[in-house]
């Protein structure tokens, strides 16, 4: 995969991948990845479309994000828990 667009933007990292003949818009917050398969034909109108910030699209995607987030914690307390749960056993 190679990067054939950066699209600006405050808070996240656009990026638009190629592989082959495929396209990904890659967007990154926090340690966290949304990926999005873009058509070949629309991929300028789209790049263009989210050339700004406040377009309604990102409002969306950092839901998704806080959602993420959300879910990486609750995970990372679970095994935290079974795992003190674990040395208890042992003991």
């Amino acid at each position: 995969m190679r990067i054939v667009n950066q699209i600006p933007h405050s808070l996240f990292v656009v990026e638009v991948f190629v592989y082959g003949e495929k396209y990904t818009l890659k967007i990154k917050y926090k340690g966290l990845e949304q990926s999005f398969p873009l058509p070949a034909d629309q991929l300028a109108f789209i790049s263009s479309k989210l050339g700004t910030s406040d377009h309604p699209f990102f409002k969306e995607v950092l839901q998704n994000f806080d959602a993420m987030q959300r879910s990486r914690i609750n995970l990372l307390q679970s095994l935290n828990e079974s795992e003190s749960a674990e040395e208890e056993e042992i003991i």
